[in-house]
Parts: structure tokens; C-alpha cells; sequence
């Protein structure tokens, strides 16, 4: 089936090499079609068209009229090479499922280059450890081979490794320990321990799970040898978002995307912790997990009460990924018709209470006081559904947005504010009954819900923190409503910042990742009360700023994503010095 070579003669052995082919024409030239031999004989033709000529009229001009011919298609690869090499790949295929191992592959490699040499791997498009590393293929021509070779290329870097398996029979459950001891109830809290534990017994826990909580909670414990927390974790984050099908709405599932996101968060991965968490909540609105399940489910008490803290959970997640963004949340206050989560002891003990219902307008606004009976949990959802108030009027644009003057009590500020009071006013009576709970099983929930009622105060009061301490001067209600903002705003801004180093005390806390935005707000107001020099109100603002710094610093050990709100404060603090002098 050999052929002489085309063209120059020269003997190079390389049979099938075509070296004479005309440069390749730009594409504002018009391209030449049907231009061989064969083709010139088929070109469109003008001859008479002996149907259109009057009979009667023979002196008449003839019309002529155009008669297209058939196109040629172009032509294939030559049949002699297609058959030779479909029997390479049918040989290299039978070969590879006998297995014989790594001497018939070198063999066979032997066998490609002595082909490649001979003149037989001209016309072929990728090269043969392509074709051999897909061996079950049926249909090679339907496929674009360099595109497979470029996935067989990135495949090393993207495929975890099977670390939680093979690594060690006990390094799993060692992570499990480690998560319900640091994770779980810091400040979510959706598994019940007793259950769970009882579901990795029977071996009826998924895979994906497992591996959404190894890549949790190995961030809290020393690397395997030769590996980083953030790559252990980046493998398990990658086996288990491969092996969840999110198409498929169950509470098993839903807890591996909201551990997901969890995880990417801490990666530094933002735009992949966002669309796991939308995925997370589409679910839970999926699996209506907004309303309560009617009295006749057959489900039990503690899966009823999985089933809330999992959309509670969602909540409070929605609500801080939209802080500082135009972004609306996904989840709406008045489609929420389900019990608030009861406390941990009875979450724990297996016998969950039973608790009031959610309210879109508050248990302030519907009682005129919070129920004696609230607990931790149940005042952290209301202080979010504060907070999600408080970003709402933000972004429709504040002070302009509002109906009233800030200082109005029928403006939308007012009423914050007034919610707020009746939150405060509650708190202060729970610590002052519990004044060793800091230290309990709930302290990260306790200091998490103080840190998020001084965040509101710095967001509603920050817009109105003036460049100059001098423009709000005056007897003016304007000037006088100003004066008492900015007090407040700087107050709760240094009180925030003491929050943190209070709570870094405690042994048993742990900071979410959100603690960072609180701080990172805070930070911004004393960015402005270090320019109010020769005023009280400057007092102990530039000491706030560098512990602000310092404990984001310490920070994004176990939140990579806290590295942003570190660069971006520093930039601010060095933009905002040549304006303000």
C-alpha cells in the first residue's frame, strides 16, 4: 500500500508527508472553489435552455439560463490508512484488556515509534498514548482526541486522592470526633451527634457526607505527612462535591452543600462557597424545609428538629453572605412558616421542645416583649432577621430611601432601632441569669449574636460619621441627632472589638468566618474616629484599629478568605490619610 512520495523526491522516507500545499489564502481574499482538474469539468455551465425558446418565435434571442451542477464533497482520509489504523487500535485494545502489565506497555510503545519511523502515524491526529489511554471508546472518529489529551493532562491536579480511605482505617473517624468537637454547634448546628454516630456504625451514612466533613474538620488538626490542611482539604471538598448529586433534593444531601460552602469559604474560594450555598438553599426550599411538617408525618421529633436547624442554618448563612453587597437574599422573612430551634441540651438529649413560631415582624413588635422561654439559638435567628432589616434599608439607599428623617419615630431607622432595644433588653436579662454560660457548650452562639448587635449599630450609623468633627456642630436637630449616631457608632464599634478579644479567651470558641466582616466593619468606623483629633470621641480609636488588624491576622489561619478583608482595610488606611490632611 506504499505509495512515492509527493513532490521533491528527496527520499526522506516519510510516505504520506504532504509538503507542496499552497499557503493558506487570508480570509479577505475570495476563495477559489472547485479549482483541481476533476472539479473544472463540474463548474456551473451557461447553456440555452431550449424549454424557455418560443417554437413560433425562432428569430427571438435565445435565454440562457444558468444550470448548477452537484458540489463535490471533499475528500476523506484514504481507506487503506483508516483500516490500518483500526486494527492498531483494535490490537492496542486487545492487548490493554489482557493485562499484562508495564512490560507490554513499553512493548507497545516499542511497537508505535517503529510505526511512527515507517511513515504510519502521518495522518493521524493525536498521538497514540492518546488513543490507548481511552481503550473503551467504541467510537474514536466521533471524538476530538486533542481535546482528551489535555483533560488526561489536568486530570493529576483535579482528581483528589483517596486520603480517607487508604491513608488510615481510624483517620476518618478521628476527623468526625474532631468536627463534632470544633465545628458542630460553632454556631450551627445540624447534626444530631447521637444519630449520626449511630448512622456510621450500620454504614449507612454517604460517602459524600463523610467527605464533606473530613474536608471540614481537618483545618483543626496536623497534616498527614507530605501533604497541607488546605490541599487535604481541597481533595476531600473535590471528592465530596463529585460524588453529591445536587440534582437530587434529601436532608443528606443538603447537609454536604452547606458543608461545602462552608469549606470553600475557609479555602478562600468565594465565588464556590456562593453557588454551593445558593444550590443548599434552592434545596431546602425544595424539600420545604420553610414550613413545618403537618402533625401527621411520620417523622420523629429529632429528625423534625434536623429538618429545622438545617433551614435555620441556611437562613443565617443567606442572610451574611449578602452583607456588604447589592446582592438580595435568596430566602424571604414572610415565606418562613416553621419553629424557631430549641436549645442544645434538648437537641442533645434527643427530646427537642417544641418552640414558638418565626414572625416576620418580630416578637418585639407582636408581644411587645420576647417570650422568657427564648433561647440562644432562637435569639440569634431574631437578631439575624434584625440584621437582614438592617442591610434591606441599606440597600435601598438609607437616609434617601426612607419615607421620614432619621430621627422620626415612623422612619424605618426607628423601628430597627426599636426592635433593637427590645433585643438588648432581653439579652442582658438572659446573661445576668447565666452568668457563667460564656464558658458553656453555647458561648460561640452567645458572643455571635452580641458581635452581630453591635454590627447593626456600626452599619445603620456609619453613613452619617462625618469627614470633619466640626461639621456637626450646632443646636440643630439635624446636628444633634448626628452627634448622638456618631457617639453611638464609635461606642459600638470599640465594643465589638473588645467582644473579640473577650471571647478569644474563652477556650471553647470558635469564630465563624463572619466574625471577620463584624471586625472588618468596626475597623472602617475607627478608620474615622483616628481623624477626630482633639475630641473624646477619638479616644482609644487608633489602639481599636490595631487590634482590629491583629485579630484578623490571627483570623485567616483557619479562614483563608479573610486575607481580602485584610488587604482591603490596610488600603484603606492608607488612602484615607492624604484626603483627610
Amino acid at each position: 500500500m506504499s505509495r512515492p512520495a509527493n513532490g521533491n523526491g528527496n527520499g526522506n522516507g516519510n510516505v504520506y508527508a504532504i509538503t507542496k500545499l499552497p499557503s493558506r489564502k487570508s480570509a479577505s481574499e475570495e476563495k477559489e472553489a472547485m479549482n483541481c482538474k476533476s472539479c473544472r469539468k463540474r463548474k456551473v455551465r451557461w447553456l440555452p435552455n431550449v424549454q424557455l425558446t418560443a417554437p413560433s418565435a425562432a428569430l427571438q434571442p435565445k435565454v440562457w439560463v444558468q444550470q448548477p451542477y452537484a458540489v463535490p464533497r471533499k475528500r476523506g482520509p484514504k481507506t487503506e490508512l483508516l483500516e490500518d489504523l483500526l486494527r492498531r487500535i483494535g490490537h492496542l485494545e486487545k492487548r490493554l484488556e489482557d493485562g499484562k502489565g508495564s512490560g507490554e506497555e513499553d512493548k507497545t510503545s516499542d511497537e508505535l515509534a517503529q510505526a511512527e519511523a515507517n511513515g504510519h502515524t502521518a495522518a493521524l491526529v493525536t498521538p497514540p498514548s492518546a488513543t490507548a489511554s481511552h481503550p473503551t471508546r467504541e467510537e474514536p472518529g466521533l471524538k476530538h482526541e486533542e481535546e482528551n489529551v489535555i483533560m488526561d493532562q489536568e486530570l493529576p491536579e483535579l482528581a483528589p486522592t483517596p486520603i480517607s480511605v487508604d491513608m488510615d482505617a481510624n483517620y476518618v473517624p478521628h476527623l468526625v470526633d474532631v468536627y463534632f468537637t470544633r465545628v458542630n454547634k460553632k454556631p450551627h448546628s445540624y447534626i444530631h451527634e447521637k444519630t449520626f454516630r449511630g448512622r456510621i456504625h450500620d454504614g449507612s451514612v454517604p460517602q459524600h457526607l463523610l467527605n464533606a466533613i473530613c474536608a471540614t474538620s481537618i483545618r483543626y488538626t496536623l497534616p498527614p505527612t507530605g501533604k497541607t490542611l488546605a490541599e487535604c482539604a481541597e481533595r476531600f471538598a473535590s471528592l465530596a462535591r463529585n460524588q453529591v448529586d445536587a440534582d437530587e433534593p434529601s436532608v443528606d444531601n443538603l447537609l454536604t452543600l452547606i458543608l461545602l460552602s462552608d469549606v470553600y469559604f475557609a479555602l478562600g474560594h468565594g465565588k464556590k462557597s456562593f453557588m454551593q450555598l445558593g444550590s443548599a438553599i434552592r434545596m431546602a426550599l425544595a424539600l420545604e424545609l420553610h414550613r413545618e411538617l403537618p402533625p401527621n408525618s411520620p417523622a420523629t421529633p429529632v429528625e423534625r428538629e434536623v429538618r429545622r436547624r438545617c433551614f435555620w442554618t441556611c437562613y443565617l448563612m443567606d442572610r451574611f453572605a449578602v452583607c456588604g453587597s447589592n446582592r438580595p437574599p435568596l430566602i424571604s422573612d414572610c415565606t418562613i412558616k416553621l419553629r424557631l430551634p430549641c436549645s442544645e441540651s434538648h437537641f442533645r438529649s434527643g427530646k427537642p421542645s417544641e418552640e414558638s413560631l418565626f414572625s416576620e415582624d418580630g416578637f418585639g413588635q407582636q408581644f411587645g416583649s420576647m417570650p422568657l422561654s427564648r433561647n440562644t439559638n432562637a435569639m440569634l435567628v431574631e437578631i439575624v432577621r434584625i440584621l437582614g432589616k438592617t442591610v434591606l434599608y441599606i440597600q435601598q439607599g438609607g437616609v434617601k430611601g426612607d419615607s421620614h428623617f432619621p430621627w422620626h419615630s415612623s422612619s424605618n431607622l426607628s423601628m430597627i432601632r426599636n426592635e433593637l432595644k427590645v433585643w438588648a433588653g432581653y439579652f442582658e436579662n438572659k446573661a445576668q441569669e447565666k452568668a457563667s454560660f460564656p464558658s458553656g457548650s453555647e458561648a460561640t452562639v452567645f458572643y455571635l449574636s452580641k458581635a452581630v448587635y453591635h454590627l447593626i449599630h456600626c452599619l445603620m450609623y456609619r453613613t452619617f460619621l462625618p469627614i470633619d468633627i466640626k461639621e456637626i456642630n450646632g443646636t440643630g436637630t439635624q446636628q444633634a441627632w448626628q452627634q448622638e449616631a456618631t457617639s453611638m457608632c464609635l461606642q459600638h464599634a470599640k465594643a465589638l472589638t473588645d467582644l473579640a478579644y473577650q471571647a478569644a479567651n474563652t477556650p471553647s470558641i470558635e469564630w465563624p468566618a463572619f466574625m471577620s466582616y463584624c471586625l472588618t466593619s468596626a475597623a472602617t468606623v475607627h478608620l474615622h474616629g483616628t481623624q477626630y483629633t482633639g475630641h473624646s470621641l477619638s479616644e482609644g480609636s487608633r489602639e481599636s484599629l490595631l487590634r482590629v488588624i491583629k485579630f484578623l491576622i490571627r483570623m485567616r489561619r483557619q479562614w483563608a478568605i479573610i486575607n481580602h478583608q485584610v488587604r482591603k482595610l490596610n488600603l484603606l488606611t492608607r488612602t484615607e490619610r492624604p484626603l483627610l490632611t
